[in-house]
């Protein structure tokens, strides 16, 4: 059983309209729409499974590029979060934010290095995906 965990992007996975596919593995999926690292960390400590996971992906917060002032203070925010998972779950790794289209390229770059290097302080792996989507 692999846990899912983001914002807005596991919506349309969580609602049923993207299939996951048939296979040994099952999937639990928690989206909160609009959710900053900070409320996600919320989410996920109050969280009531049917079962606990084998592992948990847990999706760079992009939403933090309009929650947060600074990049160090959505690092701050993001580390809270992970911390949070790992206090419940210990095997955990990361993928990177999604690109939006709102903002600069330059500035969801340095959120990207920041939660990089976030998530190697707490050594969870964290997986660029942003060459593997459609541009």
């Amino acid at each position: 059983f692999v846990l899912l965990v983001g914002d807005s992007h596991l919506r349309s996975v969580a609602d049923g309209i993207v299939p996951m596919p048939v296979g040994g593995l099952a999937f639990g999926v928690m989206s909160t729409p609009g959710a900053c690292a900070d409320l996600l960390r919320l989410e996920v400590s109050q969280a009531v499974l049917p079962r606990e996971p084998d592992a948990v992906c847990v999706m760079a917060p992009s939403n933090n590029l309009t929650a947060s002032r600074t990049v160090e203070e959505a690092g701050d925010a993001f580390e809270r979060y992970l911390l949070a998972i790992l206090s419940r779950w210990p095997k955990v790794f990361c993928t990177a934010m999604i690109p939006r289209l709102v903002g600069s390229w330059e500035r969801q770059d340095l959120f990207q290095q920041e939660y990089h290097r976030r998530s190697a302080k707490l050594r969870v792996s964290y997986v660029p995906i942003h060459d593997d989507l459609p541009s």
